[in-house]
Parts: structure tokens; sequence; C-alpha cells
């Protein structure tokens, strides 16, 4: 319980006060997924862990890395944080396909919204993230 309270107090904790790098371990839940193409909304239950890297802040904002190793498009996101978000963004090619990628994590209430655009593709992932806590 109290690893758990000191995450999310890590993670809630405006980074102006965090003058060291830190990492934070979270749990996120897809809940919705958008297609951009279609204009359809449905909604899924997908759970995916996250890594949130952040370098020190310097002018407002820093450096920042998120690593979700079980979503395409991408495994790192890389980005920036301020004391509202954390976004990253990635790029690749796969199969002939180009591939692009957005996430973003509020770190005021942990909601995420995840675009991945495939060619002419666009589809945005929304949910929510916590907090890992330790099993055992």
């Amino acid at each position: 319980m109290k690893v758990a309270l000191a995450a999310v107090i890590v993670f809630l904790v405006p980074s102006a006060v965090m003058a060291q790098p830190s990492e934070l371990r979270l749990n996120c839940i897809t809940q919705s997924l958008f297609d951009v193409n279609e204009n359809t909304t449905e909604k899924i239950s997908e759970s995916f862990p996250a890594v949130v890297r952040m370098g020190a802040m310097n002018n407002g904002s820093g450096p920042a890395a998120i690593e979700v190793s079980h979503i395409p498009p991408c495994q790192i996101y890389v980005g920036s944080f301020n004391d509202l978000e954390v976004s990253g963004s990635c790029e690749k090619t796969a199969v002939g396909l180009r591939l692009k990628g957005f996430l973003k994590i509020d770190r005021t209430n942990g909601a995420f919204q995840q675009t991945m655009q495939i060619e002419k593709v666009t589809l945005i992932f929304s949910g929510q993230c916590k907090p890992a806590e330790k099993l055992l």
C-alpha cells in the first residue's frame, strides 16, 4: 500500500519539484477505440503495462520516454513532459507500411490517448493508467 501511494505521489507531484530523472511503472486499460476513417467508436477492454521515464525538468518541461511492450505500432514513444502531461511519438516502417504513433498520458488523472496511423487509416485508443503495484 505504501509503495502504491508513493508511486501516485511521484506521478502527480508537479515536476518542478522533481529535479532528478524519475521512472514510473503503470498499468493501463484501453476502454475505447475510435476509427477516424469509419467514424465509429467501439468499447474494448485490454490492459498493458507502461514504463514512463522522465528526465530533469528545465523551464517547465523535460525529456520523456514511454515504453509499452505489448501494443503496436511502437514499443518506445519519445517526447516530453510538463506538469500536466507526458507524451511521445514514434514512426517506423514495417512490411512496407509507414506507421506513426502518438501517446499522451494526463499526469493529473491518468487518462491516456494513443493515436495510431497506418498509411491512411487512423485509430484513436482511449483509456486509463494507474501506478502499478508490486505483487510480491
